[in-house]
């Protein structure tokens, strides 16, 4: 895997995207790169700053459940997209 680009670590972000649009979190139970409990801090921070429900899938998966789970985490993306962007 390539590295992850360092500037988006250490830049302002510009645009919060979750606050304009519906957000969906796959929630990776088996993940140990980021633990349960980041994943839920990183949702709430999220429903915290839009005032909306984050639409979330737990599954019991490791940290790369696209290459372990593909064609699940591609239907659930397709799911999602298909919702016509409407908040829940």
């Amino acid at each position: 895997m390539p590295q992850h680009s360092a500037f988006s670590f250490g830049t302002e972000l510009t645009h919060a995207g979750y606050k304009d649009v519906p957000s969906s979190w796959l929630f990776c139970e088996g993940d140990l790169c980021i633990p349960a409990k980041y994943q839920r801090d990183g949702i709430d921070r999220i429903e915290k700053a839009s005032g909306k429900k984050v639409d979330v899938l737990r599954k019991p998966w490791d940290h790369i459940p696209i290459v372990s789970h593909a064609e699940e985490v591609a239907d659930w993306i397709i799911a999602a997209a298909e919702k016509g962007g409407t908040w829940e």
